[in-house]
């Protein structure tokens, strides 16, 4: 489980059965793309326009700009804790 961010507490344990669960890798899948909902606060930035976003998974965002306009190209965010 190398390279795996685990949650604290109860979380943990849910995505520790996830990765061991015999269901033909779709928990596991779930938990190394980071699409398993963990519970946890990440916050995201856009590098572009300093948009934040705060979301329970690990998979980053995308954005366009603050706005429902497109302001810029589509950016991956990133993460900031």
């Amino acid at each position: 489980m190398s390279g795996i961010w685990l949650p604290s507490g109860s979380e943990a344990k849910k995505e520790r059965e996830a990765l061991e669960a015999d269901d033909g890798g779709v928990g596991k899948a779930l938990v190394e793309t980071g699409l398993l909902e963990t519970g946890e606060k990440f916050t995201y930035v856009c590098p572009v326009c300093g948009n934040r976003v705060t979301n329970d998974q690990r998979m980053e965002p995308a954005c366009t700009g603050a706005s429902w306009r497109d302001e810029h190209p589509i950016t991956p965010m990133r993460l900031i804790q």
